[in-house]
């Protein structure tokens, strides 16, 4: 039995929140010699309705093969942001692996919405054929005909009156999600039916990128990896994007009183003091 090959699979996941530092969590922790790197960061299996029909056995494929040594755990993981938010994910995870561990890393919701609108600007070249293609077979409950099939990528603040026209009327798209990715209350809530919180490791994204390597102890330490002096690895930022757009006062303040209720109801959830 020891000695031969085995595939490793995921025994925790990196859930988002998107643009809360979760590429540069997943390039940290693969630093650990006991963790295994998945073929890529992102699988998008349990989001994803046409991955998921695949069957689960086809999604274990995707993670590496080891060789077994006595009395030496493995760990392989996945980091998908969508994860978080789509709401029939948690039961998905839950079926196939009831005992995973979670990382969760949230940031302050008007942060977090602008640095996602800056970053589907950025991939406006990318995804425009995309747009174009999806209009014309009439799919449009998505973020790429909602944002790139027009003539000019919408601001932000245009992109948040295109999420609350969909709010408004009651539509059960869930993309565009600048504004619901921030409603965290609901999305831990809809963990918590499944899964223990024990089970769940919540961080602060703002304190995480001000020390990583307090955070990234924090999280092997959860994850019960054997001790290493993450002092001594790269912990450069990864996939951080600058920009020069600003939040017009208009539009934050918006957000803000949006926000407001779902942060209040956050921080009584986790019991402790406003983040932010």
């Amino acid at each position: 039995m020891f000695g031969i090959k085995k595939r490793i699979k995921p025994s925790f996941f990196i859930l988002g929140a998107q643009k809360a530092a979760t590429t540069s969590v997943f390039h940290y922790i693969i630093q650990h010699p006991d963790v295994i790197c998945p073929s890529k960061k992102e699988f998008n299996f349990f989001s994803l309705d046409d991955n998921y029909e695949k069957g689960i056995e086809d999604y274990l494929l995707s993670f590496p093969r080891k060789k077994i040594k006595l009395f030496h755990t493995y760990y392989s993981f996945e980091a998908t942001p969508e994860y978080l938010y789509y709401p029939y994910v948690p039961e998905r995870i839950f079926k196939s692996f009831p005992n995973a561990k979670l990382i969760i890393l949230l940031r302050e919701p008007v942060q977090r919405a602008f640095s996602a609108w800056n970053m589907y600007k950025q991939l406006e070249p990318h995804f425009r054929k995309l747009a174009y293609e999806y209009k014309r077979d009439g799919k449009t409950d998505n973020l790429i005909t909602a944002f790139y099939s027009k003539r000019h990528f919408p601001t932000f603040k245009e992109a948040i009156e295109i999420e609350q026209n969909i709010l408004n009327s009651g539509s059960s798209f869930i993309e565009p999600s600048l504004i619901r990715r921030g409603f965290y209350d609901i999305q831990l809530v809809n963990y918590f039916k499944f899964f223990e919180r024990d089970q769940i490791l919540i961080l602060n994204y703002h304190q995480f990128i001000d020390n990583p390597v307090k955070g990234i102890e924090e999280i092997a330490a959860f994850l019960k990896l054997p001790a290493k002096n993450w002092g001594d690895v790269n912990l450069k930022p990864e996939n951080s994007r600058s920009y020069n757009d600003i939040i017009v006062k208009e539009t934050y303040d918006m957000l803000t009183t949006s926000f407001k209720p779902h942060n209040e109801n956050l921080f009584t959830i986790l019991k402790t003091k406003p983040w932010w």
